[in-house]
């Protein structure tokens, strides 16, 4: 991911997939936009969730149904079983 090259990091939760979009005021190395906004949506329409811990993220579409938590949530990297 660009935004890691640059930043050192990745976005924290509380900056969130916007900061792809936004500089979050909180580097001097931005040099996004680092994707285009109709890419942060799921098949569905529906926003992508986001989770950081250290050095590894998640994705995760709500799926079909809209709703995350569900049983046809889908995620990068997928669970491990």
């Amino acid at each position: 991911m660009t935004f890691r090259v640059h930043n050192g990091r990745y976005p924290t939760a509380a900056q969130g997939l916007q900061s792809l979009l936004e500089n979050p005021g909180s580097s001097r190395k931005w040099r996004g936009p680092y994707i285009e906004k109709n890419k942060l949506k799921d098949p569905w329409d529906t926003e992508f969730g986001y989770e950081v811990e250290g050095r590894n993220f998640k994705l995760i579409s709500a799926g079909f149904d809209g709703e995350f938590g569900t049983s046809d949530d889908v995620s990068y990297p997928d669970e491990e079983e």
